[in-house]
């Protein structure tokens, strides 16, 4: 089978991919790296490094990869409670179950979970995902946020009267630009105008007296000379082993069962999928909806890695498998059974 010829349109268009994943996947992967807790720049040397590896040892030459958003409700109470370096061994821990998995075939086991299970998740992971970002979006004086979902929601109301309307107004416009965008049907994805937009109102909002937190305002670093610095680091990470960075408290990470267990809880987990949700509200059989409201709310209010979900979706498909099976005495079905079975004897 021929090839068909690397062609100059064909790298003009995978220019143009290259820069559309990189204007999204750069500036995400800094959000998402601040949503989970952590310095911007984690996510900025996490983006790089694995877009590097994944287009390496990649199988498929037409995947795009990229930030995920999903992980923010798991990545954000590890770095709450163990700091960067738990953060990074629970990442490490995280690898190595999934290329265990890999290993033993188990990805075919996602087969048999119902999909009112992955819908109940992911609709509850997105309701975490904006309750968490709502403080930013208000530009609310939250240092830091509790863990469970109650608890934030009170501090937030909380801080209501606190609103902060210049940021209130570039999070308006940088929504807004990314609803409308796509309408002009630009080859030109939404994000770039969305960034060039709102970084330029901020500028102008911080040239009224009226400013707006940005990156270098609020993170800081210090140098290996001592000398500080404002926003992302001008040099490359030292390179560590996870369990040598620092944790909550600042000291690096011991390890001890106990560690392994906080962290293997956390790591044991992907967005909304609203209409997905919503027709299976609408269609599905009672017994998914309750399926489906019930890993949501485990979700929402308590924690993803509850598994009364699973359990309830398990009791589900074996009920199922139950109702398409039954046991019937044949033995006197001609049609079935040509002659009679002996004396004593019967066919099921």
């Amino acid at each position: 089978m021929l090839r068909e010829p690397y062609s100059r349109q064909r790298f003009g268009q995978d220019a143009l991919a290259g820069l559309t994943v990189g204007i999204i996947s750069i500036p995400l992967a800094m959000a998402l790296a601040i949503a989970s807790g952590v310095a911007p720049q984690y996510g900025l040397y996490t983006a790089i490094i694995a877009g590097f590896l994944i287009a390496l040892a990649g199988g498929s030459r037409y995947s795009v990869s990229g930030p995920t958003a999903a992980f923010v409700v798991i990545l954000y109470p590890i770095a709450q409670t163990w700091g960067l370096g738990g953060l990074l061994v629970a990442t490490m821990m995280s690898g190595v179950i999934l290329v265990g998995m890999a290993l033993l075939r188990l990805g075919r086991l996602i087969q048999y979970i119902p999909e009112s299970v992955v819908l109940g998740f992911t609709a509850g992971i997105a309701v975490v995902i904006v309750t968490l970002q709502l403080k930013d979006l208000f530009g609310l004086p939250i240092d830091e946020m509790p863990e469970h979902f109650i608890d934030k929601l009170q501090v937030l109301v909380g801080q209501a009267g606190a609103v902060h309307l210049p940021s209130v107004a570039v999070a308006a416009l940088t929504l807004t630009v990314m609803l409308l965008w796509p309408r002009l049907r630009t080859p030109v994805p939404a994000h770039l105008p969305a960034i060039l937009l709102a970084s330029l109102a901020a500028l102008l909002l911080a040239g009224a007296g009226h400013p707006v937190e940005t990156i270098g305002s609020r993170f800081s670093y210090t140098l290996g000379d001592g000398s500080p610095g404002a926003g992302i680091p001008p040099v490359l990470p030292l390179l560590q082993w996870p369990w040598l960075r620092e944790g909550a408290d600042g000291a690096p990470i011991l390890w001890s069962w106990q560690a392994v267990q906080a962290l293997l809880l956390m790591v044991a987990w992907n967005m909304s999928e609203a209409p997905k949700a919503v027709h299976l509200l609408r269609k599905a059989p009672g017994s998914d909806v309750l399926v489906f409201l019930t890993c949501f709310t485990l979700t929402v209010v308590f924690d993803m890695v509850i598994a009364i979900g699973m359990v309830l979706a398990a009791l589900l498909f074996m009920k199922e498998i139950a109702d398409m099976t039954r046991v019937a005495d044949i033995s006197e079905n001609r049609r079935l059974v040509s002659e009679p079975p002996p004396d004593g004897w019967c066919i099921l």
